[in-house]
């Protein structure tokens, strides 16, 4: 990976668990909130039949080994994630 930090080129080399590992203090940050918009829905994690994600980064695979730790099951990849919002759902109705 190469970036420019205060006008100077920097390149570093991590590997998929390196990663990871930088990673897993955000996700867990972000577990906390997620957990309390769940339970303030009156919704419970075994309530839920389906995870879709949404954005470019939930492609990552640590930000999906999250989502299956978290929900339980693994999500939704059928659909891209970068037009997940703009899709309209389908009718189930007949």
């Amino acid at each position: 990976m190469k970036c420019r930090i205060g006008g100077q080129d920097k390149e570093m080399t991590l590997d998929s668990k390196e990663y990871g590992e930088l990673c897993e203090p955000l996700l867990e940050r972000i577990r906390k909130p997620l957990q309390r918009s769940i339970s303030d829905a009156h919704v419970k994690i075994s309530d839920i039949d389906e995870v879709v994600l949404v954005g470019g980064a939930t492609r990552l695979p640590v930000v999906r080994e999250f989502i299956v730790k978290l929900f339980r099951k693994f999500p939704d990849i059928s659909v891209h994630p970068d037009e997940a919002v703009a899709l309209a759902p389908q009718s189930r109705e007949p």
